[in-house]
């Protein structure tokens, strides 16, 4: 018992640790006009780029190695973590800015809304190549715990009336919360499926 406490402590701490490295890579990658540079479309993509190759690959590589060296999966379970964690992270932030401006249309609290969507895709095209693996009850879990951490950082932002969506101020309890969360559901998963 207290070898799984250490374990999900451990997970708890290497997600929310990843969550607060993978901020500051978002605003120099956005300043260069990332989308731009590489001939994509410079609008939501300014936002959603910088995201997935910051926050996204850094949780991915940090992820990737917990899973490897603390979890004992293999390295392919590691590489496809990464893989999915930058694809998620993308994924996540186009769905949770077009649901904004649809939400802000339908007179629905836009925050609240936006991290709810934006964590459920995330989460699940991070953690889909994994379910077989580890078992598919981690998807269900990875829908709702992560969901509601980040569905309360959102209304707490449509509570106060605040704008400051893609601010490190909101972003980093958001991504470190995420983070956390979803990196000790996929440890509970896999202690649950090695025994």
């Amino acid at each position: 018992m207290g070898r799984l406490l250490g374990l999900y402590l451990a997970a708890l701490v290497t997600g929310a640790l990843s969550g607060l490295l993978g901020m500051p890579i978002v605003d120099p990658l956005g300043q260069i006009g990332l989308a731009r540079f590489i001939g994509l479309p410079d609008d939501a993509l300014f936002v959603s780029l910088p995201l997935a190759l910051g926050p996204g690959a850094v949780f991915g590589l940090i992820g990737g190695f917990f899973l490897r060296f603390i979890l004992a999966l293999r390295w392919r379970d590691a590489a496809v973590f990464a893989a999915f964690s930058v694809t998620g992270m993308f994924v996540a932030s186009e769905a949770a800015t077009w649901s904004a401006i649809a939400a802000r249309d339908a007179g629905l609290p836009p925050f609240a809304v936006t991290y709810l969507l934006g964590s459920l895709i995330g989460s699940t095209v991070l953690l889909a190549p994994l379910a077989p693996r580890l078992g598919r009850a981690l998807l269900r879990d990875a829908a709702i715990w992560p969901a509601l951490w980040a569905a309360g950082i959102g209304l707490t932002l449509d509570l106060t009336g605040n704008d400051d969506l893609l601010t490190a101020r909101w972003l980093i309890p958001l991504l470190a919360g995420w983070q956390a969360l979803v990196l000790m559901l996929a440890t509970r998963a896999a202690q649950a499926h090695s025994q």
